[in-house]
């Protein structure tokens, strides 16, 4: 089990935060009417995600029953490593899909670009180089 707050970035961002931390794939489907899929997306709401083992499924909703607690179940996950896919279905469309080392790179990138403007350059660029080579 893992759990994961969604803020920073908002719902994509705890998702492919989890994600790359555990170079799992994943398959999203939210379903949200008359919600716009970037709001959906990047909005900075109250809650989490957790990531729960299939065994542990009926235990984990039941308690969340018993105790008032809501959930959504929006997914799981599918496939390890970095040619992972990448999968969120929005309100039956499919918005993005990907392998989890095109968008890890596209991520790490930004951060490069931001360190190179306050660390050693030497080493900024030693680091970008080991994580390209994926």
């Amino acid at each position: 089990m893992s759990g994961h707050d969604i803020s920073d970035g908002g719902f994509i961002t705890c998702i492919l935060e989890m994600a790359f931390a555990g170079l799992r794939g994943v398959q999203i489907e939210l379903d949200i009417p008359n919600v716009n899929c970037i709001e959906a997306l990047f909005s900075e709401e109250l809650g989490v995600v957790l990531e729960i083992d299939p065994v542990n499924f009926d235990y984990c909703t039941k308690t969340f029953k018993n105790n008032d607690i809501k959930y959504h179940r929006i997914g799981h996950t599918k496939g390890f490593g970095m040619t992972a896919p990448i999968t969120f279905i929005y309100n039956g469309v499919k918005v993005l899909e990907s392998e989890l080392v095109k968008l890890f790179r596209l991520w790490e990138e930004i951060s490069y670009k931001l360190e190179l403007c306050q660390a050693n350059v030497k080493c900024v660029e030693e680091e970008w180089t080991s994580i390209i080579l994926f």
